[in-house]
């Protein structure tokens, strides 16, 4: 049994939905609106109405994003950087995402991140 592709209608609830629960970023969303068989010019207009709505920023994923993974995951910029360039987010909000970082945050990752190294390695004299 196969699903009926989605509706303009029905796909801008289900992506509001997802907006609200969490962010997302539009290239994302494409992805979700083109598996659920939306038609390219629909997920067009879907994709302008949540940004119309500002239920949808890349930019404001970016910051969020880059604010998590320093804070959570112990990310550095580049990887962020990199991370970010996948979801196809424009150079311009990359780099506001990686200016925003606090330094202080992002030097309290680096040490988390070493000190969980450091306790990995022998670390004995040898002579």
């Amino acid at each position: 049994m196969t699903k009926a592709p989605l509706t303009y209608e029905s796909a801008l609830a289900r992506m509001a939905a997802l907006c609200n629960r969490s962010e997302q970023c539009e290239d994302d969303l494409r992805r979700k609106l083109a598996r659920g068989g939306l038609p390219g010019a629909d997920a067009d207009k879907v994709i302008a109405r949540l940004k119309e709505t500002r239920m949808l920023d890349n930019g404001r994923f970016a910051r969020l994003t880059a604010d998590y993974k320093v804070r959570f995951c112990g990310w550095g910029r580049n990887k962020i950087r990199t991370a970010l360039y996948a979801k196809r987010i424009n150079s311009t909000d990359i780099l506001a995402a990686l200016s925003a970082i606090d330094e202080e945050e992002y030097g309290a990752a680096l040490r988390r991140v070493c000190n969980a190294k450091a306790r990995t390695l022998e670390l004995t004299n040898r002579e």
